[in-house]
């Protein structure tokens, strides 16, 4: 595994198949992804919310384990991925030139590639047990609202006990 630097992708046809392509290789990378739309002229915006939408829909994250970063001449984009006007603007900390890693370095991204995988097992396994977690995390607030009132109801009754035995 070397070093995460940046890896152009320039889309020059707007479909949906390419798009789906691009994220599933960034699903497989090991590196950040910039998408050139500059090619695609007009149609900037419209692939940006494609590119948006099919993230959702897939349940892909836009920044783990490396962010998404589209070069874009549209103005005002207000969604949730990151548009820079050209290459230059990107954050400058996986600039650099993709090379070989000595051994200190190999021995700790083989460290960092066993957590990124083992956290993707995990975001796996939960997405696959979302649902009882969710209706377990609904019963257990159901559960803490009956024991508020439980409490409230048993002050009353000591308040009110309180006072016959006056």
């Amino acid at each position: 595994m070397g070093l995460p630097v940046y890896k152009e992708i320039a889309m020059h046809t707007l479909n949906i198949s390419e798009i789906e392509k691009i994220i599933q290789t960034k699903a497989e990378m090991n590196s950040p992804i910039v998408v050139n739309l500059l090619p695609l002229n007009l149609l900037q915006n419209k692939a940006l919310q494609m590119f948006e939408t099919i993230i959702t829909k897939n349940k892909f994250s836009f920044y783990f384990p490396y962010c998404f970063y589209f070069i874009s001449n549209v103005e005002n984009y207000r969604g949730s991925l990151s548009v820079f006007k050209s290459i230059y603007d990107l954050p400058s900390f996986f600039k650099g030139k993709d090379k070989m890693p000595n051994v200190k370095e190999a021995h700790l991204l083989n460290k960092i590639d066993l957590k990124v995988k083992k956290i993707k097992y995990i975001a796996e396994t939960q997405i696959e047990n979302s649902t009882n977690i969710d209706a377990g995390s609904l019963l257990q607030k159901d559960l803490f609202i009956l024991s508020l009132e439980g409490n409230y109801l048993e002050q009353i009754k000591n308040h009110l006990d309180k006072q016959g035995k006056k």
